[in-house]
């Protein structure tokens, strides 16, 4: 087997037209890694804060824009405060300024598909 890591793409020849599972898995830990770092600092760059919440409420991901519109210093103290955000204390608008309804945020309208198409509660998700 041989592989060429050339202008951005990897390419793989493989002598039996199987991938050895290690170099598969490397390869792709390598590319997540990658997308992880660059949707970072996309979304460090924005003026606007950009928040991610698991369905407790707690952040798993925030940028610097939202941690300081919610108070907080910097972003790893919004990622490890003690208590969930709590998104009724905010006032959430849209891009022309108007308030969002907590039923139109991305997130609630997942989870209200989720619970639609695999037939669950939102207490389950």
């Amino acid at each position: 087997m041989s592989m060429d890591e050339g202008g951005g793409s990897t390419a793989l020849s493989l002598s039996n037209g199987t991938p050895e599972p290690d170099v598969v898995s490397e390869l792709a830990q390598a590319q997540i890694l990658r997308s992880v770092d660059l949707l970072d600092a996309i979304f460090q760059s924005l003026a606007d804060g950009v928040a991610v919440l698991d369905k407790n409420g707690r952040v798993v991901y925030a940028n610097d824009a939202a941690a300081h519109a919610m108070g907080y210093p910097s972003v790893a103290t919004l990622v490890h405060a003690p208590q969930p955000v709590d998104l009724e204390s905010y006032e959430i608008l849209d891009e022309d300024g108007r308030p969002v309804e907590m039923e139109r945020l991305p997130s609630r309208q997942v989870l209200q598909w989720a619970s639609y198409v695999c037939g669950l509660y939102p207490s389950h998700l």
